[in-house]
């Protein structure tokens, strides 16, 4: 697959297009992202400026496993340490699903970085990361993964490498 190179405004254009898509996961997907009253709308937009980072770093990393599974880690692995970002060998030997792929996007977003704004957003925050929790938990019971808990426990561990890798914790 031959990729076209990125320019300035491109990259500008595809992260409002990012935004809006991640405005719009929020709303779809969490009931009291939605509900939020139009003075905490500011709130949607801050959710989501937080999030950005290691949402698309997620989605670098799931469309370059998916996509391009044979490609030379190596330079690859170059190019991401320079970058500061997760390395692909990490993520792949995670190789989320699609639904669990969806799972950690919605972890990024409710992330507990977020919750120092204050005490409301704070619940909102354990309350929707429990949801997520919860879904995930009866999905695998649905696909009938019996060692799920061993599984929950890799994307949660990736989870967080994402942010130590990104440096969040020491900002």
């Amino acid at each position: 697959q031959k990729l076209a190179p990125a320019t300035y405004a491109c990259i500008v254009s595809n992260g409002r297009i990012m935004f809006g898509g991640l405005l719009d996961f929020g709303r779809a997907s969490f009931e009291d992202f939605e509900q939020l009253s139009p003075q905490s709308r500011i709130f949607q937009y801050f959710v989501v400026q937080r999030c950005s980072i290691v949402v698309n770093s997620l989605d670098g990393l799931y469309r370059a496993v998916h996509y391009f599974p044979d490609d030379n880690t190596g330079e690859f692995k170059k190019n991401m340490k320079r970058l500061g970002r997760v390395d692909k060998v990490h993520f792949k030997r995670v190789n989320p699903t699609r639904e669990e792929f969806i799972a950690l996007m919605g972890l990024a977003m409710w992330s507990d970085d977020i919750s120092q704004v204050n005490d409301g957003l704070m619940q909102l925050v354990r309350r929707n990361r429990a949801a997520i929790l919860d879904d995930l938990h009866k999905h695998y019971v649905v696909i009938g993964m019996p060692n799920y808990a061993a599984r929950l426990g890799e994307l949660v561990e990736e989870d967080m490498h994402i942010y130590r890798m990104m440096n969040m914790f020491n900002e």
